[in-house]
């Protein structure tokens, strides 16, 4: 009798483990498949749920939740004021703002990651820029990820000066620096936009400001 016992207790424990273990593959499926419906438009930071966006391509898709924000756009940007016409940017470009955090004298970079035309500006950790006189440098040296759908990704990085946007500069290195130097006085900030159809992706970067 106790020997029936004792096996029917193993196949219960038995039973049990192969529950458990089917009930975690099930969370973990989901868990994936939910990340994997999830996109977003615009920018944002690199975050658990959006990382799996990183170097792939951009996919219109039914079912798929996007992170938008519709205020993030010219009329409501505390950071750009003006976008010149040159720069063949539309008013309704989304444009987010990121914080960065000081080190050392310098202003690190969050991880971002970006669609095709839209704008993320860095501030400092109050949402101000960089106060420089005529003469000083700004300078922003960044990392981007390598993209899986394109070998040479371009990003667009120039600076905002006093709310109006200054024509930047085409990178298609993952790696480099922006250096600007101040032609007046004013409050400074550098931007990024995705300028192709993949997914950009920053790893964090620095900012540094060097006194004339």
């Amino acid at each position: 009798m106790k020997r029936r016992e004792d096996i029917m207790k193993r196949k219960i424990i038995s039973f049990c483990s192969v529950l458990v273990c089917c009930i975690i593959a099930f969370l973990i499926f989901y868990h994936n498949t939910q990340y994997n419906k999830y996109t977003i438009k615009g920018s944002a930071y690199i975050t658990e749920k959006n990382k799996h966006l990183v170097g792939t391509e951009v996919l219109e898709g039914k079912g798929q939740v996007e992170e938008y924000d519709e205020h993030n756009m010219l009329k409501y940007s505390k950071t750009i004021k003006n976008i010149p016409d040159e720069m063949k940017l539309a008013d309704s470009a989304l444009i987010s703002d990121f914080v960065t955090k000081e080190k050392n004298n310098e202003y690190i970079t969050p991880e971002i990651i970006e669609t095709n035309g839209s704008i993320g500006v860095f501030t400092k950790d109050d949402g101000s820029g960089w106060k420089l006189n005529k003469g000083d440098s700004l300078v922003f040296n960044f990392d981007k990820y390598q993209s899986k759908a394109t070998k040479n990704q371009t990003a667009v990085i120039g600076h905002v000066v006093n709310g109006k946007m200054v024509k930047g500069e085409k990178f298609k290195d993952l790696s480099g620096s922006y250096e600007i130097t101040a032609d007046e006085p004013g409050e400074y900030y550098i931007y990024t936009i995705d300028a192709s159809s993949e997914y950009l992706a920053f790893k964090e970067g620095s900012i540094s400001v060097h006194e004339c």
